[in-house]
Protein backbone atom coordinates (compact mmCIF):
# COMPACT_ATOMS: atom_id res chain seq x y z
CA UNK A 1 0.00 0.00 0.00
CA UNK A 2 2.65 2.42 0.74
CA UNK A 3 4.28 1.85 -2.51
CA UNK A 4 1.23 3.15 -4.32
CA UNK A 5 0.65 6.15 -1.83
CA UNK A 6 4.83 6.94 -2.49
CA UNK A 7 3.86 7.45 -6.05
CA UNK A 8 4.64 11.73 -6.52
CA UNK A 9 1.59 13.61 -7.76
CA UNK A 10 3.64 14.74 -10.68
CA UNK A 11 5.30 11.30 -11.89
CA UNK A 12 4.76 9.48 -15.24
CA UNK A 13 4.06 6.28 -16.05
CA UNK A 14 6.61 3.63 -17.72
CA UNK A 15 6.06 2.90 -21.31
CA UNK A 16 4.80 -0.52 -20.36
CA UNK A 17 2.60 0.95 -17.98
CA UNK A 18 1.08 4.04 -20.26
CA UNK A 19 0.15 1.18 -22.62
CA UNK A 20 -1.83 -0.85 -20.20
CA UNK A 21 -3.61 2.50 -18.21
CA UNK A 22 -4.40 4.76 -21.27
CA UNK A 23 -6.64 4.17 -23.77
CA UNK A 24 -5.30 2.99 -27.48
CA UNK A 25 -6.66 6.42 -29.71
CA UNK A 26 -6.09 4.19 -32.66
CA UNK A 27 -9.03 1.78 -31.47
CA UNK A 28 -11.76 3.27 -31.36
CA UNK A 29 -14.30 3.66 -28.01
CA UNK A 30 -17.42 1.80 -27.22
CA UNK A 31 -20.50 3.94 -28.11
CA UNK A 32 -21.85 4.05 -24.83
CA UNK A 33 -18.74 5.77 -23.42
CA UNK A 34 -16.98 7.41 -26.56
CA UNK A 35 -18.36 10.68 -25.47
CA UNK A 36 -17.54 10.26 -21.83
CA UNK A 37 -14.20 12.19 -20.63
CA UNK A 38 -11.58 10.19 -19.51
CA UNK A 39 -10.40 9.95 -15.67
CA UNK A 40 -6.82 10.45 -15.24
CA UNK A 41 -5.55 8.80 -18.20
CA UNK A 42 -8.29 6.02 -17.38
CA UNK A 43 -10.52 4.68 -19.77
CA UNK A 44 -14.07 5.70 -18.12
CA UNK A 45 -16.15 2.65 -16.57
CA UNK A 46 -19.57 2.15 -18.09
CA UNK A 47 -22.00 2.20 -15.58
CA UNK A 48 -24.35 0.05 -17.65
CA UNK A 49 -22.37 -2.84 -16.31
CA UNK A 50 -22.01 -2.59 -12.92
CA UNK A 51 -19.42 -5.50 -12.21
CA UNK A 52 -16.35 -4.01 -14.53
CA UNK A 53 -13.07 -4.66 -12.98
CA UNK A 54 -9.71 -4.61 -14.56
CA UNK A 55 -8.14 -7.94 -14.67
CA UNK A 56 -4.98 -8.20 -12.69
CA UNK A 57 -3.52 -10.43 -15.83
CA UNK A 58 -4.14 -7.68 -18.11
CA UNK A 59 -0.54 -6.19 -17.47
CA UNK A 60 -1.62 -3.05 -15.67
CA UNK A 61 0.41 -2.09 -12.84
CA UNK A 62 -2.06 -1.24 -9.77
CA UNK A 63 1.14 1.22 -8.49
CA UNK A 64 0.13 3.55 -11.51
CA UNK A 65 -3.54 3.76 -11.11
CA UNK A 66 -3.84 5.50 -7.75
CA UNK A 67 -1.38 8.14 -8.40
CA UNK A 68 -3.01 8.60 -11.70
CA UNK A 69 -6.40 8.90 -9.83
CA UNK A 70 -5.13 11.24 -7.81
CA UNK A 71 -3.87 13.81 -10.25
CA UNK A 72 -7.23 15.09 -10.97
CA UNK A 73 -8.58 15.01 -7.85
CA UNK A 74 -11.13 18.33 -7.43
CA UNK A 75 -9.74 20.53 -4.76
CA UNK A 76 -9.88 19.92 -1.38
CA UNK A 77 -12.97 22.65 -0.58
CA UNK A 78 -15.15 21.01 -3.54
CA UNK A 79 -14.29 17.35 -1.92
CA UNK A 80 -15.57 18.98 1.51
CA UNK A 81 -18.56 20.02 0.19
CA UNK A 82 -19.08 16.64 -1.62
CA UNK A 83 -18.16 14.85 1.52
CA UNK A 84 -20.52 16.87 3.39
CA UNK A 85 -22.93 16.65 1.08
CA UNK A 86 -22.88 12.53 1.61
CA UNK A 87 -23.22 12.87 5.29
CA UNK A 88 -26.16 15.20 4.91
CA UNK A 89 -28.06 13.30 2.03
CA UNK A 90 -26.48 9.81 1.81
CA UNK A 91 -25.14 8.64 4.88
CA UNK A 92 -28.75 8.85 6.92
CA UNK A 93 -30.34 6.47 4.66
CA UNK A 94 -27.44 4.55 3.97
CA UNK A 95 -25.58 4.40 7.59
CA UNK A 96 -22.35 2.07 6.77
CA UNK A 97 -19.44 3.97 7.66
CA UNK A 98 -18.50 5.04 11.22
CA UNK A 99 -17.95 8.56 10.19
CA UNK A 100 -15.86 9.58 13.34
CA UNK A 101 -13.17 6.65 11.95
CA UNK A 102 -13.64 7.89 8.50
CA UNK A 103 -13.34 11.60 9.59
CA UNK A 104 -9.69 10.53 10.48
CA UNK A 105 -8.80 9.00 7.62
CA UNK A 106 -10.09 11.93 5.29
CA UNK A 107 -8.05 14.47 8.09
CA UNK A 108 -4.65 12.05 7.62
CA UNK A 109 -5.62 12.14 3.79
CA UNK A 110 -5.30 15.65 3.25
CA UNK A 111 -2.53 16.34 6.04
CA UNK A 112 -0.53 14.35 3.19
CA UNK A 113 -1.77 15.13 0.01
CA UNK A 114 -0.42 16.73 -2.43
CA UNK A 115 1.99 18.56 -1.15
CA UNK A 116 3.74 15.82 1.64
CA UNK A 117 2.93 13.24 -0.91
CA UNK A 118 6.76 12.37 -1.17
CA UNK A 119 7.07 11.40 2.71
CA UNK A 120 5.69 8.47 4.48
CA UNK A 121 1.81 8.86 5.06
CA UNK A 122 -0.38 8.27 8.37
CA UNK A 123 -0.51 5.08 9.73
CA UNK A 124 -4.15 5.79 9.72
CA UNK A 125 -4.26 5.32 5.36
CA UNK A 126 -1.38 3.06 4.73
CA UNK A 127 -2.42 0.42 6.53
CA UNK A 128 -6.21 1.06 5.59
CA UNK A 129 -6.36 -0.73 1.43
CA UNK A 130 -9.71 0.27 0.84
CA UNK A 131 -8.92 4.17 2.00
CA UNK A 132 -9.16 5.28 -2.09
CA UNK A 133 -12.18 3.33 -2.77
CA UNK A 134 -13.92 4.40 0.02
CA UNK A 135 -12.74 8.14 -0.51
CA UNK A 136 -13.85 8.29 -4.27
CA UNK A 137 -17.35 6.44 -3.76
CA UNK A 138 -18.49 8.47 -0.92
CA UNK A 139 -17.43 11.78 -3.21
CA UNK A 140 -19.57 10.47 -5.73
CA UNK A 141 -22.25 9.49 -3.78
CA UNK A 142 -22.24 12.99 -2.12
CA UNK A 143 -22.16 14.85 -5.86
CA UNK A 144 -25.32 12.00 -6.66
CA UNK A 145 -26.66 14.25 -4.00
CA UNK A 146 -26.25 17.95 -5.24
CA UNK A 147 -27.94 20.03 -7.41
CA UNK A 148 -26.46 19.96 -11.44
CA UNK A 149 -26.44 23.98 -10.40
CA UNK A 150 -24.28 23.32 -7.03
CA UNK A 151 -22.03 20.90 -9.21
CA UNK A 152 -21.52 23.97 -11.60
CA UNK A 153 -21.14 26.32 -9.30
CA UNK A 154 -18.19 24.73 -7.60
CA UNK A 155 -16.91 23.08 -10.49
CA UNK A 156 -16.60 25.34 -12.98
CA UNK A 157 -16.94 24.31 -16.48
CA UNK A 158 -18.07 20.67 -15.87
CA UNK A 159 -21.58 19.59 -15.37
CA UNK A 160 -22.32 17.00 -13.34
CA UNK A 161 -22.88 14.32 -15.34
CA UNK A 162 -19.01 14.53 -16.19
CA UNK A 163 -17.84 14.87 -12.18
CA UNK A 164 -19.98 11.97 -11.40
CA UNK A 165 -19.31 10.11 -14.46
CA UNK A 166 -15.39 10.59 -13.33
CA UNK A 167 -15.70 10.12 -9.48
CA UNK A 168 -17.71 6.88 -10.28
CA UNK A 169 -14.56 5.83 -12.44
CA UNK A 170 -11.88 6.88 -9.68
CA UNK A 171 -14.07 4.74 -7.31
CA UNK A 172 -14.08 1.59 -9.76
CA UNK A 173 -10.26 1.81 -10.53
CA UNK A 174 -9.26 2.40 -6.86
CA UNK A 175 -11.12 -1.09 -6.49
CA UNK A 176 -9.28 -2.86 -9.24
CA UNK A 177 -6.06 -1.55 -7.26
CA UNK A 178 -6.88 -2.41 -4.18
CA UNK A 179 -7.47 -6.33 -5.35
CA UNK A 180 -11.22 -6.24 -4.40
CA UNK A 181 -13.26 -8.41 -4.87
CA UNK A 182 -10.11 -11.24 -4.80
CA UNK A 183 -8.64 -9.51 -0.86
CA UNK A 184 -11.47 -7.49 -0.06
CA UNK A 185 -11.18 -5.27 2.80
CA UNK A 186 -14.50 -3.54 4.78
CA UNK A 187 -13.62 -0.89 3.58
CA UNK A 188 -13.36 -1.68 0.34
CA UNK A 189 -16.28 -3.44 0.54
CA UNK A 190 -18.45 -0.49 1.93
CA UNK A 191 -16.94 1.66 -1.18
CA UNK A 192 -18.48 -0.89 -3.62
CA UNK A 193 -21.91 -0.92 -1.95
CA UNK A 194 -22.12 2.85 -1.71
CA UNK A 195 -21.57 2.99 -5.07
CA UNK A 196 -23.50 0.37 -6.95
CA UNK A 197 -26.45 1.22 -4.78
CA UNK A 198 -26.35 4.78 -5.64
CA UNK A 199 -27.02 2.77 -9.18
CA UNK A 200 -29.99 0.94 -8.25
CA UNK A 201 -32.94 1.89 -10.61
CA UNK A 202 -36.16 0.17 -9.41
CA UNK A 203 -37.93 -0.61 -13.16
CA UNK A 204 -34.95 -2.82 -13.93
CA UNK A 205 -34.76 -5.10 -10.86
CA UNK A 206 -32.37 -7.47 -12.87
CA UNK A 207 -29.81 -5.59 -14.09
CA UNK A 208 -29.36 -2.84 -11.81
CA UNK A 209 -29.32 -5.75 -8.66
CA UNK A 210 -26.97 -7.90 -10.17
CA UNK A 211 -23.55 -6.70 -7.69
CA UNK A 212 -25.78 -8.33 -5.17
CA UNK A 213 -24.38 -11.43 -6.33
CA UNK A 214 -21.07 -10.61 -6.13
CA UNK A 215 -21.69 -8.39 -2.74
CA UNK A 216 -23.33 -11.75 -0.80
CA UNK A 217 -20.74 -13.87 -1.35
CA UNK A 218 -17.68 -11.31 -0.53
CA UNK A 219 -19.50 -10.57 2.93
CA UNK A 220 -19.88 -14.11 3.33
CA UNK A 221 -16.06 -15.06 2.37
CA UNK A 222 -15.23 -12.28 4.89
CA UNK A 223 -17.72 -13.73 7.53
CA UNK A 224 -20.11 -10.93 7.90
CA UNK A 225 -23.00 -13.46 8.13
CA UNK A 226 -21.56 -14.25 11.51
CA UNK A 227 -21.22 -11.66 14.11
CA UNK A 228 -18.16 -10.00 15.08
CA UNK A 229 -18.61 -10.57 18.36
CA UNK A 230 -17.74 -14.30 18.10
CA UNK A 231 -14.73 -13.44 17.20
CA UNK A 232 -13.35 -10.79 20.27
CA UNK A 233 -13.73 -7.75 17.66
CA UNK A 234 -13.65 -4.31 18.85
CA UNK A 235 -17.21 -2.36 19.17
CA UNK A 236 -16.61 -0.35 16.42
CA UNK A 237 -15.76 -3.01 13.85
CA UNK A 238 -18.40 -5.39 15.19
CA UNK A 239 -20.79 -2.02 14.50
CA UNK A 240 -19.47 -1.77 10.94
CA UNK A 241 -20.03 -5.65 9.87
CA UNK A 242 -23.43 -5.29 11.09
CA UNK A 243 -24.15 -2.43 9.06
CA UNK A 244 -22.82 -4.07 6.25
CA UNK A 245 -24.38 -7.16 6.25
CA UNK A 246 -27.84 -5.94 7.17
CA UNK A 247 -27.49 -3.30 4.54
CA UNK A 248 -26.71 -6.32 2.00
CA UNK A 249 -29.66 -8.53 3.23
CA UNK A 250 -31.86 -5.75 2.96
CA UNK A 251 -31.37 -4.87 -0.75
CA UNK A 252 -31.19 -8.68 -1.42
CA UNK A 253 -34.95 -8.71 0.06
CA UNK A 254 -35.94 -5.81 -1.99
CA UNK A 255 -34.35 -7.56 -5.22
CA UNK A 256 -36.52 -10.52 -4.31
CA UNK A 257 -39.87 -9.00 -4.20
CA UNK A 258 -39.32 -6.50 -7.07
CA UNK A 259 -37.72 -9.59 -9.26
CA UNK A 260 -40.33 -12.30 -7.89
CA UNK A 261 -37.27 -14.62 -7.18
CA UNK A 262 -35.78 -16.02 -4.04
CA UNK A 263 -33.70 -14.22 -2.14
CA UNK A 264 -30.08 -15.19 -2.46
CA UNK A 265 -29.30 -15.42 1.21
CA UNK A 266 -31.17 -18.72 1.44
CA UNK A 267 -34.11 -19.44 3.34
CA UNK A 268 -32.77 -21.13 6.46
CA UNK A 269 -33.10 -18.71 9.76
CA UNK A 270 -29.98 -20.41 10.98
CA UNK A 271 -27.98 -19.46 8.09
CA UNK A 272 -26.54 -16.38 9.96
CA UNK A 273 -26.57 -15.11 13.29
CA UNK A 274 -25.19 -11.36 12.56
CA UNK A 275 -26.42 -9.06 15.57
CA UNK A 276 -29.06 -5.70 14.81
CA UNK A 277 -27.53 -2.86 14.03
CA UNK A 278 -26.76 -0.50 16.99
CA UNK A 279 -29.25 2.71 17.55
CA UNK A 280 -26.73 4.89 19.33
CA UNK A 281 -24.78 7.70 17.62
CA UNK A 282 -21.49 7.02 16.25
CA UNK A 283 -19.32 8.85 18.37
CA UNK A 284 -20.79 6.86 21.31
CA UNK A 285 -19.85 3.43 19.88
CA UNK A 286 -17.16 2.17 21.34
CA UNK A 287 -16.81 4.34 24.51
CA UNK A 288 -17.33 2.71 27.94
CA UNK A 289 -20.86 2.95 29.62
CA UNK A 290 -19.69 5.11 32.31
CA UNK A 291 -18.27 7.46 29.14
CA UNK A 292 -21.81 7.24 27.15
CA UNK A 293 -23.86 8.28 30.58
CA UNK A 294 -21.65 11.08 30.88
CA UNK A 295 -22.08 12.15 27.39
CA UNK A 296 -25.45 12.11 27.52
CA UNK A 297 -26.13 14.10 30.69
CA UNK A 298 -23.65 16.54 29.05
CA UNK A 299 -25.81 16.98 25.95
CA UNK A 300 -29.03 16.96 28.39
CA UNK A 301 -27.64 19.96 30.13
CA UNK A 302 -26.70 21.74 27.08
CA UNK A 303 -29.86 20.87 25.92
CA UNK A 304 -31.66 22.83 28.59
CA UNK A 305 -29.77 25.36 29.03
CA UNK A 306 -30.97 26.06 24.93
CA UNK A 307 -34.46 25.74 25.51
CA UNK A 308 -34.40 28.21 28.92
CA UNK A 309 -32.45 30.80 26.51
CA UNK A 310 -35.05 30.05 23.73
CA UNK A 311 -38.68 31.33 22.97
CA UNK A 312 -40.53 31.21 26.42
CA UNK A 313 -43.70 28.40 26.76
CA UNK A 314 -45.93 30.48 28.22
CA UNK A 315 -45.89 28.20 31.62
CA UNK A 316 -46.73 24.86 29.48
CA UNK A 317 -44.81 21.83 31.01
CA UNK A 318 -42.54 20.67 27.99
CA UNK A 319 -41.32 16.67 27.94
CA UNK A 320 -38.15 16.37 29.24
CA UNK A 321 -35.74 13.27 27.12
CA UNK A 322 -34.48 11.13 28.63
CA UNK A 323 -30.82 10.00 28.43
CA UNK A 324 -31.13 7.80 26.15
CA UNK A 325 -32.59 9.74 23.62
CA UNK A 326 -29.58 11.68 23.50
CA UNK A 327 -27.35 8.97 22.73
CA UNK A 328 -29.47 7.50 19.97
CA UNK A 329 -29.44 8.66 16.26
CA UNK A 330 -32.83 8.77 14.59
CA UNK A 331 -31.01 7.87 11.31
CA UNK A 332 -29.47 4.72 13.42
CA UNK A 333 -32.75 4.35 14.77
CA UNK A 334 -34.73 4.33 11.00
CA UNK A 335 -31.78 2.07 10.27
CA UNK A 336 -32.84 -0.61 12.99
CA UNK A 337 -36.47 -0.77 11.80
CA UNK A 338 -35.64 -1.38 8.20
CA UNK A 339 -33.57 -4.28 9.19
CA UNK A 340 -36.34 -5.46 11.09
CA UNK A 341 -38.81 -5.19 8.58
CA UNK A 342 -36.26 -6.83 6.52
CA UNK A 343 -36.24 -10.02 8.79
CA UNK A 344 -40.11 -9.98 8.75
CA UNK A 345 -40.17 -9.54 4.72
CA UNK A 346 -37.55 -12.19 4.48
CA UNK A 347 -39.50 -14.60 6.36
CA UNK A 348 -43.08 -13.44 4.46
CA UNK A 349 -41.39 -13.88 1.11
CA UNK A 350 -39.47 -17.30 1.88
CA UNK A 351 -43.28 -18.84 2.85
CA UNK A 352 -44.54 -17.18 -0.08
CA UNK A 353 -42.45 -18.38 -2.50
CA UNK A 354 -42.38 -21.62 -0.91
CA UNK A 355 -43.42 -24.89 -3.61
CA UNK A 356 -45.38 -26.11 -0.59
CA UNK A 357 -48.96 -24.93 -0.29
CA UNK A 358 -49.76 -22.54 2.44
CA UNK A 359 -52.40 -22.95 5.05
CA UNK A 360 -54.51 -21.18 7.35
CA UNK A 361 -51.74 -21.77 10.48
CA UNK A 362 -49.26 -20.37 8.11
CA UNK A 363 -51.11 -16.84 7.75
CA UNK A 364 -51.74 -16.43 11.27
CA UNK A 365 -48.12 -16.54 12.04
CA UNK A 366 -47.56 -14.48 9.26
CA UNK A 367 -49.91 -12.06 10.12
CA UNK A 368 -49.04 -12.01 13.87
CA UNK A 369 -45.72 -11.79 12.91
CA UNK A 370 -46.17 -8.28 10.69
CA UNK A 371 -48.78 -7.19 13.56
CA UNK A 372 -45.31 -7.46 15.94
CA UNK A 373 -43.36 -5.83 13.44
CA UNK A 374 -45.85 -3.02 13.94
CA UNK A 375 -46.15 -2.73 17.80
CA UNK A 376 -42.04 -2.39 17.36
CA UNK A 377 -41.96 0.01 14.54
CA UNK A 378 -44.53 2.62 16.79
CA UNK A 379 -41.97 2.44 19.61
CA UNK A 380 -39.27 3.60 17.52
CA UNK A 381 -41.38 5.70 16.04
CA UNK A 382 -42.35 7.03 19.42
CA UNK A 383 -38.46 7.53 20.24
CA UNK A 384 -37.51 10.08 17.28
CA UNK A 385 -38.26 13.73 18.79
CA UNK A 386 -40.69 15.40 16.15
CA UNK A 387 -42.55 18.83 15.93
CA UNK A 388 -45.83 17.30 16.06
CA UNK A 389 -46.75 13.89 14.68
CA UNK A 390 -45.57 14.16 11.01
CA UNK A 391 -46.23 10.22 10.32
CA UNK A 392 -50.24 11.86 11.26
CA UNK A 393 -49.94 15.11 8.85
CA UNK A 394 -49.97 17.20 11.90
CA UNK A 395 -46.48 19.56 11.81
CA UNK A 396 -46.89 22.98 13.90
CA UNK A 397 -44.83 26.03 13.04
CA UNK A 398 -43.46 25.64 16.41
CA UNK A 399 -43.28 23.10 19.12
CA UNK A 400 -41.67 23.92 22.59
CA UNK A 401 -40.93 19.88 23.20
CA UNK A 402 -39.12 19.31 20.16
CA UNK A 403 -36.52 22.14 20.16
CA UNK A 404 -35.61 20.79 23.82
CA UNK A 405 -35.24 17.14 23.08
CA UNK A 406 -32.85 18.17 20.25
CA UNK A 407 -30.76 20.51 22.49
CA UNK A 408 -30.95 23.65 19.25
CA UNK A 409 -33.31 26.67 19.23
CA UNK A 410 -35.66 26.12 16.12
CA UNK A 411 -34.39 28.82 14.30
CA UNK A 412 -30.79 27.38 13.90
CA UNK A 413 -29.72 25.18 10.80
CA UNK A 414 -29.27 22.58 12.84
CA UNK A 415 -32.53 22.61 14.06
CA UNK A 416 -34.07 22.79 10.33
CA UNK A 417 -32.33 19.72 9.12
CA UNK A 418 -33.60 17.67 11.97
CA UNK A 419 -37.22 18.97 11.68
CA UNK A 420 -37.10 17.90 8.43
CA UNK A 421 -35.24 14.39 8.79
CA UNK A 422 -36.68 13.23 11.70
CA UNK A 423 -40.35 14.02 9.96
CA UNK A 424 -39.25 12.24 7.48
CA UNK A 425 -37.90 9.20 9.76
CA UNK A 426 -41.03 8.98 11.58
CA UNK A 427 -43.16 8.71 8.11
CA UNK A 428 -40.85 6.08 6.41
CA UNK A 429 -41.12 4.08 9.62
CA UNK A 430 -44.77 4.56 9.36
CA UNK A 431 -45.04 2.72 6.16
CA UNK A 432 -42.90 -0.45 6.90
CA UNK A 433 -45.66 -2.36 8.40
CA UNK A 434 -47.76 -1.11 5.20
CA UNK A 435 -45.38 -2.31 2.82
CA UNK A 436 -44.90 -5.31 4.90
CA UNK A 437 -48.92 -5.72 4.69
CA UNK A 438 -48.75 -5.14 0.89
CA UNK A 439 -46.30 -7.98 0.49
CA UNK A 440 -48.29 -10.40 2.35
CA UNK A 441 -51.61 -9.47 0.38
CA UNK A 442 -49.87 -8.95 -2.99
CA UNK A 443 -50.06 -12.83 -3.78
CA UNK A 444 -53.55 -13.14 -2.71
CA UNK A 445 -54.88 -10.67 -4.68
CA UNK A 446 -53.88 -12.48 -7.55
CA UNK A 447 -56.82 -14.77 -6.59
CA UNK A 448 -59.97 -13.49 -5.43
CA UNK A 449 -61.60 -16.91 -5.19
CA UNK A 450 -58.73 -18.39 -3.01
CA UNK A 451 -60.05 -19.74 0.21
CA UNK A 452 -56.99 -18.59 2.56
CA UNK A 453 -58.18 -14.66 1.03
CA UNK A 454 -60.66 -14.54 4.31
CA UNK A 455 -57.75 -15.68 6.59
CA UNK A 456 -55.69 -13.17 5.01
CA UNK A 457 -57.88 -10.40 5.52
CA UNK A 458 -58.09 -10.63 9.10
CA UNK A 459 -55.32 -8.76 9.60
Amino acid sequence: MIDLLQKPRDSTASGTSSKSTTPDASKPLPPSIAGAPTFCGLSQFDKSSLLQFEPRESGGNPCEIIPLILRDLPDKSVCDIMYKAFLNGVHPIMPLIHVPTFAKEYSAFWVWFPNNIRSMPDPTLSENHGFFPLFFSILYAGSMSLTAEAIEKIIPGQTKMEVTKSLYSGSMHALSASSFPRTPTLSSLIAFLIAQTCLIREEEPLTSCSFLGMAMRVAQSMGLHRDGSLFGLNEIECEVRRRIWWHIVYLDVQGAIATGLPPLGGGGEDLFDTKMVSELKDEYIGLPPQDRRKAAEAAAATATTTTTAGPQTSGKHTRRASLDEYLNSPAMILAAGRYDMTTVLRKLIIQLFSTKPLHKADLLDMGGGIFRLKLRLEDRIARIPARGIPEMGFTPRYDPDFHELIGHDESSPDAEKAIVFNGWARIMLSMFADRTFGVFYQSFLKSSKSKLWDHARHW
